[in-house]
């Protein structure tokens, strides 16, 4: 059950990514473009591992640091955005390592995914 709930879980992942509406593309500032550059990379490892709960460790803190990279540049809207995919891994890895909620936390972290900046 658990393999088969890593997998679904990084399928349903892959596409949020590939069907990622986006909040913003309007890279303006350098510090803006920095930002984005940097959540791009680090969201690309969702795809590696995110149901796991070691490279889910290691993500929230990127996270973390890309939250305050946009809050930095002045976009409040992509701030929230990765907040709320940080809020939702925060969940996962949380269902992940108790056995339970892993579906809902996955559908969080997809939502979230969907509308948060598009890379």
């Amino acid at each position: 059950m658990a393999a088969v709930a890593l997998v679904l879980v990084g399928a349903v992942v892959v596409v949020a990514l590939v069907l990622s509406g986006g909040t913003s593309t309007n890279a303006t500032s350098p510090a803006r473009r920095a930002a984005l550059r940097d959540y791009c990379h680090d969201i690309g490892l969702v795809q590696v591992g995110v149901g796991r709960v070691d490279a889910l460790a290691r993500l929230l803190p990127k996270l973390h640091r890309d939250v305050a990279k946009f809050t930095r540049a002045g976009d409040a809207k992509d701030a929230a955005a990765v907040k709320r995919i940080h809020q939702a891994a925060t969940k996962l890895k949380r269902g992940l390592r108790t056995g339970s909620g892993v579906p809902a936390a996955t559908t969080q972290l997809t939502n979230a995914i969907g509308a948060a900046p598009t890379c």
